[in-house]
């Protein structure tokens, strides 16, 4: 069963700040995109457990933040960073 994936507005914001600055924007579109695809099949699986309830998922050129609730199946990204 898949999950929903939500961005928070700061996580949001984070990523309108990254993607004009970013070297190469395509790569960030498309990291983006197979983070959402990625967290809505296997949040858990992808992840790494950083402290309880809060996970890391590195995708270059990004890495996230995101919270699971198996309860409402959905995932919440919290922040979004940029990485070589």
């Amino acid at each position: 069963m898949r999950y929903q994936v939500d961005w928070t507005p700061s996580a949001i914001g984070q990523l309108a700040t990254l993607w004009p600055a970013a070297m190469n924007r395509s790569a960030v579109t498309a990291s983006e995109a197979r983070i959402d695809r990625d967290l809505g099949r296997d949040p858990r699986g992808i992840g790494t457990l950083v402290i309880e309830g809060l996970y890391r998922y590195r995708l270059p050129p990004l890495q996230v933040m995101y919270e699971v609730n198996d309860t409402t199946r959905v995932v919440t990204v919290t922040a979004v960073f940029g990485v070589p």
